[in-house]
């Protein structure tokens, strides 16, 4: 690969309407390479694109925060009242993902069954303290 010095040097020289095979003697290269260096654009390197992140740093605070303190009085957490108590403007499966990266054990209700539950509640999926 050559430096910008000769590209630029082999434009000038072209634009000065010297031949390519006369370029690629005065450079000491092959006719081809002169042509590439002439003719040829840089390529930029472009970044990838990343997904971006839905839940900013503070809501995924608040969402701790909220789940220590429901932890606390020991009462059954899941997504939706997770979204209702921060007030988020997220879905329920980008909640239920942030849990699951964070480490948080997402299963159903076996563990804190309080003495009275309802067999509609059964159908949550509930957050269970502990990896």
């Amino acid at each position: 690969m050559h430096e910008t010095s000769v590209r630029k040097l082999a434009m000038k020289w072209k634009t000065e309407s010297l031949s390519f095979s006369a370029i690629a003697t005065r450079l000491s290269i092959t006719r081809d390479s002169a042509y590439n260096l002439c003719v040829y654009k840089l390529k930029t390197i472009k970044m990838k694109t990343v997904p971006k992140l839905k839940m900013d740093k503070v809501s995924k605070l608040l969402v701790k925060r909220k789940i220590s303190a429901f932890h606390i009085i020991r009462e059954m957490i899941n997504a939706r009242k997770l979204i209702e108590e921060c007030d988020l403007n997220v879905s329920r499966n980008t909640v239920q993902r942030y849990l699951k990266t964070t480490g948080f054990a997402y299963n159903r209700i076996s563990i804190w069954q309080p003495d009275t539950c309802n067999v509609s509640d059964h159908g949550f999926r509930h957050i269970i303290i502990g990896k």
